[in-house]
C-alpha cells in the first residue's frame, strides 16, 4: 500500500521532466517536426525568375498556352469519347446492379442506386423496385408499395407494368389495399 502512494505521489515529478509537463513536451515536440525550411520540401529549381524576382514560365511551358490553333474537332471527338465511356460504364454498372438483384445479393449501395433513379422516373428501375418490393428482394416485402410502384411504371411506358400491378393488388388483404394512397 505504501509503495502505491508513493508511485502516485512520485507521477506528477515525473511528467515534470526539464520543468515541462508532458503535453508541453508533445507540443515542443510536434513544432520542432514542422519546422523544417519549405525550400527542402519544395523543390523550385523548375521555376524561372525575372530580373525583378517574379516568377515566370519558360517558353516551352507558355507554348501550350499561347497556342490558339487549338484543334476544335478533335476536343470534341475527345469529349464524346469521353461521354460514350462514362455511358458505357454506367450500362455496366446498371447491369451489375440488376445481377445481384436477381441474385437475391443486393446491398445498401445498389437499393439506394435503384431508388436514385425511381426518383429520377427511369422506368426500367421503378419496375425492378416494384419487383423487388412484391417478392422481398434485398428490402422488406410491401404489396401497396409495390402495387404504386408498378402503375408508376405503367405511366413510365413499362408494358405489363399494370398487369403486374393487378397481380401485385389481387395478392393483397384489405389492411393492404387501405394503405395505397389514392384507391
Amino acid at each position: 500500500m505504501k509503495t502505491l502512494i508513493f508511485i502516485i505521489l512520485l507521477l506528477p515529478f515525473k511528467a515534470l521532466a526539464f520543468n515541462l509537463t508532458a503535453d508541453e513536451m508533445y507540443r515542443n515536440l510536434l513544432i520542432m517536426e514542422n519546422k523544417a525550411p519549405i525550400e527542402n520540401i519544395l523543390d523550385k529549381s523548375h521555376i524561372k525568375k525575372d530580373t525583378d524576382g517574379k516568377s515566370k514560365l519558360t517558353k516551352e511551358e507558355q507554348a501550350p498556352i499561347l497556342n490558339e490553333s487549338v484543334d476544335e474537332s478533335q476536343l470534341k471527338k475527345e469529349y464524346d469519347d469521353l461521354k460514350n465511356e462514362k455511358a458505357i460504364d454506367a450500362v455496366l454498372n446498371w447491369q451489375k446492379i440488376v445481377d445481384a438483384v436477381q441474385k437475391n445479393q443486393a446491398t445498401a449501395y445498389e437499393i439506394s442506386e435503384i431508388k436514385k433513379k425511381v426518383d429520377k422516373n427511369d422506368p426500367d428501375a421503378t419496375e425492378l423496385l416494384a419487383w423487388m418490393y412484391t417478392v422481398g428482394s434485398g428490402v422488406k416485402q410491401n404489396f401497396p408499395k409495390a402495387y404504386d410502384l408498378y402503375i408508376k411504371a405503367e405511366t413510365l411506358g413499362i408494358k405489363g407494368a399494370k398487369e403486374n400491378a393487378l397481380l401485385v393488388l389481387k395478392s393483397m388483404n384489405r389492411k393492404e389495399v387501405q394503405k395505397i394512397p389514392n384507391f
